[in-house]
């Protein structure tokens, strides 16, 4: 089995999204500045967006498990534990 049929979709696929006309200039100007062109600009600008969002996802998702799981404390709980142990 190729590499290929582990990472990725049809090549043929994509994702159209709507730009306002000066971030459609921002990314133009970017792309051209790098000699780059504009898809190749907003593909690695998704990726930078994504990387740091992922943990974060797998947290709130973790969360929400706990809650619907009933692992969860009273706020007043909480802040007396939190009270008792600063009095340490």
């Amino acid at each position: 089995m190729s590499l290929d049929a582990f990472t990725s979709r049809s090549y043929a696929q994509g994702m159209v999204i709507e730009l306002t006309s000066e971030d459609q200039n921002r990314l133009a100007e970017l792309a051209q500045a790098t000699q780059r062109s504009e898809a190749e600009v907003a593909r690695e600008a998704m990726h930078w967006f994504l990387a740091p969002q992922e943990p974060h996802s797998a947290i709130i998702a973790r969360a929400r498990r706990d809650v619907l799981e009933g692992r969860t404390i009273d706020h007043d709980e909480l802040f007396t534990e939190i009270d008792r142990m600063l009095a340490e």
